[in-house]
């Protein structure tokens, strides 16, 4: 299973190139996005935080299903993201390639909504 995830690094020697303010973080930070299988790194890219959370990971998947294909052509690979991580690209390629997916949804009215309905339902 391939565990796709970032986190912010904070910046504490000057001014380097690519640096951004990150709000949530509130801090100038980078945005790296890593992928693990198990505990061992596959990926590590280092992206500014002035771009979205996806950014890239598509792509990044994309050359890691490639090559993991090439060594393992049977291998059965998951992606494992949070709700960052949830834009239509990623799930939509997963499903053309042959790559199965658990991806995060963020909270909102409609969701919880359905849950709820569906939480009842399921009442005796």
């Amino acid at each position: 299973m391939a565990e796709g995830g970032q986190n912010y690094w904070p910046l504490t020697h000057g001014l380097q190139e690519g640096r951004f303010f990150h709000g949530y973080y509130d801090a100038y930070c980078f945005l790296p996005l890593y992928v693990f299988c198990g505990e061992q790194l596959l990926v590590g890219y280092l992206r500014p935080s002035n771009v979205d959370g996806a950014k890239h990971t598509w792509t990044i998947l994309a050359l890691l299903v490639k090559r993991l294909r090439q060594a393992w052509p049977a291998v059965r690979i998951i992606l494992r993201a949070d709700s960052g991580f949830c834009r239509h690209r990623v799930p939509r390629w997963c499903a053309r390639h042959g790559v199965g997916y658990i991806v995060g949804l963020a909270r909102n009215k409609r969701l919880q909504r359905m849950i709820e309905e569906s939480f009842v339902s399921t009442q005796f």
